[in-house]
């Protein structure tokens, strides 16, 4: 049978009175996500994202961005979203920003949690809506609550530009994103005196 005798025979069916499945409801939503406030641990945060459905992103993607375990670290790294959900050391932005917080903040690599704005993987950031920004900045912010980072670093972008966080004891330092200065160079003593106020910050403290 092929798929115009499938299509004529369904269409018997139901004028038959038969039902193919019940009816679908999308799990899809414009609320913000609703997460336990006696939430503490990270890995049940990670959890969460993990199986959320909030928004269509999850219906393209098979897993989210899970940081490494650093959740001791006094800086965190924000970007707009994952282009590889493993490793964001990965390729020549990667190693910049190994680079970076190598020779500039002092610090290994282990030693700074990389989180991101959407966890989804996406592939282009400019479709990203509004709302489903909102979304999941509920999830980035109870992950900063959690962290407690001394200072965050936001790379500016079009998504984190729509970003609006609640940062207590916090220091926020925007700047460009190693993606950012691989394509303007000229950008990178910029950066560079972010980076050394984002030092000064971890020495204080």
């Amino acid at each position: 049978m092929n798929k115009k005798q499938t299509i004529n025979y369904l269409h018997q069916l139901k004028a038959y009175g038969q039902h193919y499945h019940d009816d679908i409801v999308s799990p899809c939503t414009t609320k913000a996500p609703t997460i336990p406030t006696d939430m503490t641990n990270i890995e049940e945060l990670n959890d969460t994202i993990s199986h959320c459905y909030m928004c269509e992103l999850h219906k393209q993607s098979k897993h989210s961005y899970v940081p490494p375990r650093n959740i001791d670290a006094k800086i965190m790294f924000i970007d707009d979203f994952a282009a590889n959900h493993s490793d964001p050391y990965i390729g020549q932005s990667g190693k910049m920003l190994e680079n970076i917080c190598q020779n500039v903040l002092k610090l290994d690599k282990t030693q700074v949690y990389i989180t991101y704005i959407i966890r989804c993987p996406i592939v282009d950031g400019s479709a990203i809506t509004t709302a489903q920004i909102d979304m999941c900045s509920h999830y980035l912010q109870r992950e900063i609550d959690m962290i407690n980072p001394a200072v965050v670093v936001c790379f500016e972008n079009k998504i984190s530009s729509r970003l609006n966080l609640k940062l207590d004891n916090t220091k926020l330092i925007a700047t460009h994103s190693p993606s950012y200065l691989l394509r303007n160079p000229s950008k990178k003593s910029k950066t560079m005196e972010d980076m050394k106020k984002a030092y000064a910050i971890l020495t204080e403290r």
